[in-house]
């Protein structure tokens, strides 16, 4: 286990110097994998992709940031805020367009991952 000093820089670094990702943003790497499977190859389990919808489905006007974001109603309580579905649509609108265009999943993996541990 990494144990971080009260400050967390030892911890960081170490992090980094490994190049893991913390346990907080191993959540957030799954939640935009499943993004990019709904977004570019559509193989999520039907009961999750039938929840999800590109923005450009559900508005009239196309700007270039709703072609690559995923839409969802603003959740009405905190417990809604963490349903599957909504926090994949809220992570996948956060990440960069450079990341969320990329198609190879391998490609889409090591940016993403790179955006995630440049904050160590």
């Amino acid at each position: 286990a990494v144990v971080s000093t009260q400050s967390g820089h030892y911890g960081r670094a170490l992090y980094k110097e490994l190049n893991v990702l913390k346990l907080s943003d191993l959540y957030y790497y799954n939640l935009a994998i499943l993004g990019h499977n709904f977004f570019h190859t559509n193989t999520l389990p039907t009961k999750i992709a039938e929840k999800l919808s590109k923005c450009v489905d559900k508005t009239s006007q196309v700007t270039r940031s709703l072609n690559t974001n995923l839409y969802y109603k603003t959740p009405s309580s905190k417990l809604m805020q963490k349903r599957p579905t909504t926090a994949v649509s809220a992570y996948w609108n956060y990440l960069p367009a450079e990341i969320k265009m990329c198609k190879s999943i391998n490609s889409f993996k090591s940016k993403l991952k790179c955006f995630l541990t440049e904050k160590y």
